[in-house]
C-alpha cells in the first residue's frame, strides 16, 4: 500500500516555496525568478513589466522603475507592505543598482569633474 503524504499546513503557493527552499534553490531564488522576464502582480493588484535586466538600455530601466514606484508597492517606504511583493523588491534592487551603475555613474565619470570651476565663479552684479 503506498504511503500517504501528510498534508501541509501551508498554503499551496508556500507550501511549494518551502519544498524549494528545502530541494536547496533558496528562499530568494525561489522568488527572484518571479519577477524576472516577464509580469508581476503586487499584492494589491498592480501589474508590471519586468523585462530581463541584460535588455533593458537606460531609457528602458528609468521606464520599469518608473512603474515599478508608480505602482505604489512600498509606497515609499523601505521595503514593500505585503510580503508577497518581495520577489518584485528583489528585482527593484538589482535594477536600480544596474541602473545607477550603467547610466548615472557611468555618465558622471565621463564629465570631468574641474570642469565645473573651469570658469571661476561669477560675481553678482557684473
Amino acid at each position: 500500500m503506498p504511503a500517504r503524504r501528510a498534508r501541509s499546513a501551508l498554503s499551496p503557493p508556500l507550501a511549494a516555496i518551502a519544498l524549494l527552499a528545502t530541494a536547496g534553490l533558496g528562499f530568494g531564488a525561489a522568488l527572484s525568478a518571479s519577477a524576472e522576464e516577464g509580469w508581476f502582480v503586487t499584492a494589491a493588484g498592480a501589474r508590471i513589466e519586468t523585462p530581463a535586466l541584460a535588455k533593458l538600455d537606460c531609457a528602458a530601466m528609468r521606464a520599469v522603475l518608473d512603474a515599478i514606484d508608480a505602482s505604489g508597492y512600498r509606497a515609499g517606504a523601505p521595503e514593500p507592505h505585503d510580503a508577497a511583493d518581495a520577489a518584485l523588491f528583489e528585482y527593484e534592487n538589482r535594477l536600480s543598482a544596474g541602473y545607477y551603475a550603467d547610466c548615472v555613474r557611468a555618465h558622471a565619470e565621463d564629465a570631468a569633474p574641474q570642469a565645473a570651476f573651469a570658469a571661476g565663479y561669477e560675481t553678482a552684479g557684473q
